[in-house]
């Protein structure tokens, strides 16, 4: 009788599995030994059963342990929803590790705002939408480092996120670096939108990996010499036919018509026309 409790409950009756898990469920709320309710979190194969006792239960050992080791997302789940959010160590682990997107999902609301490299880390590497959307609204892009807020600028899997980075960015070797390396066209204008220095425009107008980048900048710049050395270099046909919208000296116009192939003579034709008349 020693293991009794006043209320007459023995908490071993919650292992013993010969009994129907409704039994066994309607013991939980009225055992409170950790080492038993340890154990059952191990060995009890019924999902809601330990649910009840993540339910119960405000230990944190106890929610470390289904965080950590639970086959069930569910339970994983509601456990996180009761951890600490200054418990960083199991929730960013659950974050970067458990395999099911709602627990990580759990995991980032719970997660102090204070660890914005984690939702950094979230908004670039994360696969599943639900965890990153989590995150955007939890990123203060404000608090970034510039280096941060360029690699979320370039490779973030969320526009919007994207999107802030480059409303956030100053520094115009960041802002060049969106430009040449950036795979969305909205991103890269508006990093182009933010640049004035010519020489860095000049570069992005030759170096930038995806083609609108390239185009774009041929707008802002006003070296027609160069604009013309680009057409002559420039195997993208937007490009070339941006290049010679852009370039309005006459004598320029013809030297390049001089160059060009069938196709582009015809263009830069109706250039030169346009101009004399």
């Amino acid at each position: 009788m020693g293991t009794k409790r006043k209320s007459g409950i023995m908490p071993e009756l919650l292992l013993d599995f010969s009994q129907s898990w409704s039994e066994r469920l309607d013991l939980v709320k009225h055992i409170k030994d950790k080492e038993i309710l340890q154990k059952a979190l191990k060995e009890t194969p019924e999902a809601e059963i330990r649910t009840a006792i993540v339910y119960e239960t405000e230990d944190q050992d106890l929610l470390e342990q289904v965080a950590y080791h639970d086959d069930d997302p569910s339970v994983r789940k509601h456990a996180v929803s009761k951890l600490s959010g200054d418990n960083s160590e199991v929730l960013i682990y659950v974050i970067r590790n458990d395999p099911d997107p709602t627990v990580r999902t759990e995991a980032v609301t719970k997660l102090h705002p204070g660890h914005q490299m984690i939702y950094h880390e979230i908004l670039m590497k994360e696969t599943h939408s639900q965890v990153r959307r989590r995150a955007q609204h939890k990123i203060r892009l404000d608090l970034l480092k510039t280096d941060e807020l360029t690699d979320l600028a370039i490779a973030a899997q969320e526009p919007l996120v994207r999107k802030g980075a480059v409303y956030q960015l100053e520094d115009q070797d960041s802002l060049k670096a969106v430009a040449i390396h950036g795979e969305d066209y909205k991103i890269i204008e508006l990093a182009i939108d933010k640049i004035e220095n010519e020489t860095y425009l000049k570069e992005i107008a030759q170096q930038a990996e995806f083609a609108h980048g390239r185009y774009y900048a041929i707008y802002k710049i006003t070296d027609q010499d160069f604009i013309a050395d680009v057409f002559r270099h420039e195997d993208n046909i937007e490009v070339k036919k941006t290049c010679v919208e852009q370039i309005e000296e006459k004598n320029l116009l013809i030297k390049l018509f001089e160059e060009a192939d069938i196709q582009f003579q015809t263009i830069i034709g109706e250039k030169i026309n346009n101009i004399s008349t």
